[in-house]
């Protein structure tokens, strides 16, 4: 088929999940179609598991973790044999060191607390430590699974409690008294047998102090092998993304206090009721201030019905209803900072939350949500905080909400004073100087259709603006969205089109159609629906 080339027309797009349709139209003087310059269709994997729908990554991430955690393992225990033969705690000879495995490990760990050991008993006493160590529990990776990190913490605690109870002064000397009533000694669903790291850590200050008068080793020796058995890398951080209104300003997280008085003011500011026949309205200043009361302490505010200290007739009808939504919620924050309970019922900050400066408060989550040991969190609301022991033990196991917003903390707190006086979001944007809520388009040309991260740089996570794109890549210097359907789909479509184009020529117009299955967001689903039933050419645009 010979085609014109440089030919003007208008290039269709319709764009799927796994595919990308096109159609090239040619068009007369007057920009009327005229006939078909050409078509096709590119079929492309959207990057996901097909039986679950999880991003084929996952199944990389998995084993690659698991293969790593072994190797680190591997090298933990091999630095650690080479320590202990150095320092005379282990014999040189491998079979030597085999034979060592048929003294009791949890016999040695009690008696250490009393009575001097023999080197090579000292020896078996840390390798032992090694092996077992204990689960480290890091307050910043309980967001992913809230209920499992919930479960965990439990039964930490009650071995805790069993300790105490059993008046053993170290793990390894209550374990060594289960094993003397050969009772299990390894952890089992139901048996709150799970360590963690700091009990471990406890037991090896126990052991080095009992012991160190009756080996010759230096303070520094024994530092050397406190960081072989306990060191653990930190874990990295989450790239919260880039403001959409300040440039260079990453998303506030959406515990911070000053994040959850932004989106409630804006749910309350977009409300609007219906009472009887009356003609819809947004709240009165009386009514925005009693929803704002509800939310900041907590409570919910239902859409089905208007609550009684809402001041609103029964009956009463939200326009945030007619999307099927059942509430607008209240200050998550605050609620698990101020009614969840310490281990003798006492609730974390209580009431005195709500008295503490605004600054403050976002000071106390920031630590929370920055700080990965809960022993620094412990020390903290101690000696900052006025909490006593079992506050400070249940605020460092507390779970605040995870992820980020849209917005930058500076960019908030430009809005909060204009959303205080009832303005809507997007008047909100402009009487704070931004130009726009949401058209975000520059007005840059391109030859070529660029990598997306180049320009969506407000869409994008884990830009790296010191890396060059040539060299590293265009998703490490330029981020990338993290949803893999949409980066796999986006990256396609830029190599359709730029191969159009070096075919014949830019287009003069461009259409595109999305698939239902790329899925909207309710104000979108909303908004679309609406226009189809009022039907027209409009529709079909924002389709």
């Amino acid at each position: 088929m010979t085609i014109e080339n440089g030919a003007k027309y208008r290039l269709g797009l319709d764009l799927g999940t796994n595919s990308i349709g096109w159609a090239a139209v040619k068009l007369d003087e007057h920009g009327e179609p005229r006939g078909v310059l050409d078509m096709g269709v590119r079929i492309f994997p959207d990057g996901r598991n097909p039986k679950d729908g999880s991003s084929n990554a996952v199944q990389r991430r998995i084993p690659r973790g698991q293969r790593r955690r072994r190797d680190r393992y591997l090298k933990r225990r091999a630095d650690l044999v080479e320590a202990l033969v150095e320092l005379g705690l282990m014999p040189t000879a491998k079979d030597e060191r085999k034979a060592l495995e048929r003294l009791d490990p949890y016999a040695l760990r009690a008696r250490a607390l009393d009575c001097p050991l023999q080197p090579y008993e000292l020896g078996r006493t840390l390798f032992h430590l090694d092996q077992r160590r204990g689960f480290k529990s890091n307050r910043k990776a309980g967001g992913d699974d809230e209920g499992e990190a919930k479960k965990t913490r439990a039964e930490i605690g009650a071995l805790r409690n069993s300790i105490e109870e059993s008046g053993a002064r170290t793990l390894g000397e209550f374990l060594a008294r289960r094993r003397e009533r050969d009772e299990t000694v390894r952890a089992r669903p139901g048996q709150d047998l799970y360590p963690d790291r700091a009990m471990y850590e406890d037991e090896f200050r126990e052991i080095r102090a009992a012991q160190e008068p009756h080996h010759d080793l230096s303070g520094e020796q024994w530092d050397g092998l406190t960081d072989i058995i306990f060191f653990q890398r930190p874990l990295k951080s989450v790239d919260p993304g880039w403001c959409q209104l300040e440039h260079g300003e990453e998303r506030a997280a959406k515990a911070l206090p000053v994040a959850q008085e932004f989106r409630m003011l804006q749910e309350v500011n977009n409300l609007k009721v219906r009472v009887g026949i009356d003609p819809e309205r947004p709240l009165d200043e009386g009514e925005r201030e009693r929803a704002m009361t509800r939310l900041r302490s907590g409570r919910d505010i239902s859409l089905d019905k208007p609550t009684r200290d809402l001041g609103l007739p029964s009956g009463t009808a939200f326009n945030l209803a007619r999307g099927g939504r059942k509430k607008i919620v209240g200050d998550e924050s605050a609620v698990r900072l101020t009614k969840e309970k310490g281990r003798k019922g006492r609730e974390l900050f209580g009431k005195r939350w709500r008295g503490l400066p605004l600054d403050e408060r976002n000071e106390i989550v920031r630590f929370l949500l920055d700080t990965g040991d809960p022993e620094d969190v412990r020390r903290k609301a101690a000696d900052d905080w006025g909490l006593d022991p079992g506050q400070a033990e249940a605020i460092a196991n507390v779970t605040l909400p995870s992820g980020y917003g849209n917005l930058s903390e500076k960019a908030i707190r430009k809005l909060l004073p204009h959303l205080e006086k009832g303005l809507v979001y997007s008047d909100a944007v402009v009487n704070a100087g931004y130009p726009h809520h949401s058209d975000f388009r520059n007005a840059e040309a391109h030859e070529r259709l660029p990598y997306y991260g180049e320009v969506l740089e407000r869409d994008v996570v884990g830009a790296d603006p010191e890396k060059d794109p040539e060299r590293d890549g265009e998703p490490v210097r330029y981020g990338r969205i993290p949803n893999p359907t949409v980066h796999v789909g986006l990256n396609q479509l830029r190599r359709v089109t730029n191969r159009i184009m070096d075919s014949y020529g830019k287009p003069d117009e461009v259409v595109v159609e999305l698939a239902r299955d790329l899925k909207m967001n309710r104000e979108q689903k909303q908004e679309y629906e609406r226009r189809q039933r009022e039907g027209g050419e409009r529709n079909e645009r924002y389709r």
